[in-house]
């Protein structure tokens, strides 16, 4: 028999834990009291889809309130009335109409009886009641199925209103026990738990509450949440169930801000163990592979490109042309269709998945495959992008190969490609981008009077696109820092410091990288030390990973890598 005392002991516990910033027992927490809520939201809305979503909102508002309850014990109370509360939205929200439990007395929109007394759910009130002692469930009867005033009731039973009312009270807190305890019997072939999708969901929601408090201020934005929703991720991984698109999606939007691309890759190969569609499993093999190229597992990376192009023959996958290149809804149609475009954007994708072809002893079947697709007739408006990503992804290995020659080449395409399109400003952005590649050639090589031209020019276009009123476009604010950092990198810091404070004051760095580069920039040249570490803090306020280990790789700060101060000003916000 179940031991409700100990149950309760264990879940009082781990609301105290929870309370504490536990994540792992708040995690518990929900695993716990998912079913419950979920069932109880269905009672009152009669709707499985909605009942999630308003159990999922309540989750939510339960973590954000949960430090400020005094007494655990009034914890499950509270989330009750969170998932009352936001049913009750759904609820207005689709104008459903409701019989009042009382038309006399006044009832406070926690109160579930307000919906729980329509025409369908009176099977389920009759079985709460019957649990209630007779001499409760005759007043409950009377006062709401009667509805008889108080004292008319006292008048019948021969009783005093006062004891009338006590009676009536003890029993409407009973039937809020019952009700919520015969929600463990809803949905019992359903259950949350048994798919992980709710978790899955509760994961999303978590995410998209940190990217709101993170754009309002990324330095007070609770970056608890990402752990709460990196633990539930966790979980859904552990249990071994099928995952869901959306949950998956999700739990790759919180890995890639943490950079945490084995874990990202370990996410997509659990994904890839099941079958999906054709679209779905494109976009886990695209991302599965780029995170094995970044964690540096080259051999991995090929191998993932090589199993999905095994796989593809005869799919049509369709995928979104923006990052992440979710899959195409049945609507949609500005994305990528064709075959050829979906592997241009596989090989286009990162430097970092070109570069795992070159780590892997394997570049010129690569840039064979890069060559191919570049000189097919363009397949989409769509591929007209990411063709000249194609030959700027294929220029940067290159590059590394130092394979100098080749790499013009491809600089010469991205030069051609750009002049050839027919929108000005556009036109402008693709000069722009291959500038800077060109830069970054002209340094490697050692060519220093074509790299002061380009410099120079990419300067000129910069301070234009400043007076037409364009200075904080991303893409301007973008080829600010890469001409910045490749001023950097070849010891131009005083030239470099003016383009990131142009940045500063049209918007601020794009990341926290870019911060700290600045706070680098600013310390190797004037030695600020507040502004530097202003600047580091804004560095570790913009990113989501350990700051600490980038900020010591520095060049710049080697004489101050182990200052307190600094070393404080790079901490992960809490």
């Amino acid at each position: 028999m179940h031991d409700t005392g100990s149950a309760n002991s264990d879940t009082e516990q781990l609301i105290r834990q929870a309370q504490s910033g536990d994540v792992t027992a708040f995690d518990r927490l929900v695993r716990r009291l998912q079913d419950r809520a979920v069932g109880y939201a269905f009672r009152l809305l009669r709707d499985r889809a909605d009942a999630e979503d308003a159990a999922q909102e309540a989750f939510v508002q339960f973590w954000h309130d949960l430090p400020r309850l005094r007494d655990p014990r009034a914890a499950e109370g509270y989330l009750r009335r969170m998932v009352f509360k936001y049913c009750d939205r759904r609820r207005r929200a689709r104008s459903i109409p409701t019989i009042p439990l009382d038309h006399v007395a006044a009832v406070t929109n926690e109160d579930p009886f307000a919906i729980l007394l329509n025409r369908e759910q009176c099977q389920m009130l009759t079985r709460a009641l019957a649990t209630l002692p007779a001499a409760q469930q005759q007043i409950t009867r009377l006062r709401y199925m009667c509805e008889l005033s108080l004292a008319g009731i006292a008048a019948q039973v021969r009783l005093p209103v006062g004891t009338v009312k006590n009676r009536l009270h003890a029993a409407r807190k009973r039937l809020r026990k019952e009700l919520w305890k015969m929600a463990d019997e809803i949905l019992t072939e359903t259950k949350p738990s048994d798919d992980g999708k709710f978790t899955g969901q509760v994961l999303a929601r978590i995410v998209t509450e940190f990217e709101r408090q993170l754009r309002a201020d990324p330095h007070t934005a609770n970056r608890a949440l990402l752990t709460e929703a990196k633990t539930g991720l966790d979980g859904l991984i552990q249990q071994d169930n099928p995952m869901d698109f959306a949950t998956v999606r999700s739990g790759f939007l919180l890995l890639t801000r943490q950079n945490d691309q084995p874990a990202i890759a370990a996410l997509l190969m659990h994904f890839l163990g099941d079958t999906h569609s054709d679209s779905e499993t494109t976009w886990a093999y695209l991302h599965m592979a780029n995170a094995l190229a970044i964690a540096r597992q080259p051999v991995g990376a090929v191998l993932a490109h090589q199993a999905w192009e095994q796989w593809l023959p005869g799919r049509q996958p369709r995928l979104s042309s923006h990052w992440p290149y979710p899959p195409l809804t049945p609507d949609e149609t500005n994305g990528y269709t064709a075959l050829d475009d979906c592997r241009l954007l596989f090989l286009a994708q990162s430097a970092e998945f070109a570069s795992a072809y070159l780590a892997a002893g394997r570049l010129p079947e690569y840039l064979r495959k890069m060559d191919t697709l570049l000189a097919l007739p363009r397949a989409s408006p769509q591929s007209v992008d990411h063709r000249f990503y194609g030959s700027r992804m294929a220029a940067h290995v290159c590059i590394n190969n130092r394979d100098f020659s080749r790499a013009n080449e491809y600089i010469d395409r991205m030069y051609s490609q750009g002049g050839a399109v027919s929108d000005p400003e556009e036109r402008t952005q693709w000069r722009a981008r291959t500038l800077g590649d060109h830069i970054n050639l002209l340094r490697t090589v050692g060519d220093t009077v074509e790299y002061s031209r380009r410099v120079s020019e990419m300067r000129d276009l910069l301070a234009d696109q400043t007076q037409r009123g364009k200075g904080d476009a991303i893409w301007v604010r973008s080829e600010r820092h890469n001409l910045a950092h490749q001023l950097s990198l070849n010891g131009q810091y005083a030239d470099a410091l003016p383009l990131w404070e142009e940045n500063e004051r049209h918007g601020g760095q794009l990341n926290g990288w870019a911060y700290l580069l600045h706070a680098g920039t600013v310390w190797h040249e004037i030695g600020d030390r507040d502004r530097t570490l202003s600047l580091l803090r804004d560095a570790a306020a913009h990113d989501d990973r350990d700051m600490t280990t980038l900020f010591q790789d520095r060049p710049e700060f080697h004489a101050v890598r182990e200052d307190a101060a600094f070393l404080d000003a790079v901490k992960k916000p809490t």
